[in-house]
């Protein structure tokens, strides 16, 4: 009998093996570079927002870029998966004598 396995693997396999066993956090494996947003800027404009609204995900947009967007493409910009203008929800925050945003319950700023 013979057998149809192989009992080594290819240089193409053991490359695409290797990726999916890394965790993807060494630098010389990728060459993409992620970096967390700052909490007052939108997703879409990367720009500090004026009237902060979210998705049912939490990411936060200006209020003005996120309602175009969607009346046209009616995606997530983010994740892509349909949304429309009734799952936006409004956030209510307030802005302290610095300028930076804060909570309106406990006026600590984020």
């Amino acid at each position: 009998k013979r057998q149809k396995e192989k009992q080594y693997q290819s240089a193409r396999e053991h490359r695409a093996n290797s990726k999916l066993r890394s965790s993807g956090t060494d630098a010389s494996h990728t060459s993409r570079v992620e970096r967390r947003l700052p909490f007052d800027c939108c997703a879409l404009t990367l720009t500090p927002y004026e009237t902060p609204v979210c998705t049912p995900l939490g990411i936060i947009f200006e209020n003005s870029a996120l309602l175009p967007f969607l009346m046209k493409h009616k995606v997530d910009p983010v994740t892509g998966t349909k949304m429309s203008t009734r799952d936006v929800i409004t956030l209510h925050m307030d802005k302290d004598e610095e300028g930076r945003w804060q909570c309106p319950v406990l006026t600590k700023p984020f």
